[in-house]
């Protein structure tokens, strides 16, 4: 064996041995989560920032003939950028689901027509199918993204960013404003 393959092995040693710590036989035996961050938080740092990338990763444009083309980004750096936004949305949905996730911070103000925190956790936990339903529509949608983005199939991209508003409108409708 060479010198550089044994570096290379002792240096993924203890990584491995990491590994090896944090697997478990069973959900009751791993850590609780951590549920600091709020649905609200995820969704204003995670959820909204990737989606308006996605939203704006494809935009029609005319070619020099006058005729309709979708335009994506114009460098590998702007298709990462957008890449990871797709994966941030993915990973999001898992994140949105962490039991004991709280609404929001109860000092926060309501805006009018929200139900107030209390109110909307309340409906996660009665009706949290409908709740694991639309985080994975998002879910799928954004993995969905993720392939047209790694083709950079610019139609496909276009087509799935239509139908990403579908599952948040729907759950907030559900969720948020009920009543309206």
């Amino acid at each position: 064996m060479s010198i550089k393959a044994v570096t290379i092995r002792n240096s993924l040693l203890p990584l491995l041995t990491a590994g090896s710590l944090i697997s478990y036989s069973s959900a009751a035996d791993a850590p609780p989560f951590a549920t600091d961050l709020t649905v609200s938080d995820i969704m204003a740092s995670i959820v909204m920032p990737a989606a308006n990338v996605l939203w704006e990763a494809v935009l029609p444009d005319s070619d020099a003939d006058g005729n309709d083309i979708l335009v994506g980004p114009d460098s590998d750096e702007g298709w990462i950028k957008v890449r990871e936004a797709a994966i941030s949305l993915a990973a999001s949905t898992n994140l949105l689901m962490v039991p004991g996730l709280q609404v929001k911070d109860p000092a926060l103000e309501t805006p009018q027509g929200e139900l107030p925190p209390e109110a909307i956790l309340e409906l996660i936990n009665t009706q949290s199918a409908a709740w694991y339903a639309w985080n994975t529509a998002m879910h799928n949608t954004a993995m969905a993204l993720l392939n047209a983005i790694d083709t950079r199939d610019t139609h496909a991209i276009w087509d799935m960013t239509a139908t990403l508003d579908a599952p948040c409108t729907s759950c907030h409708e559900q969720f948020w404003y009920p009543n309206q």
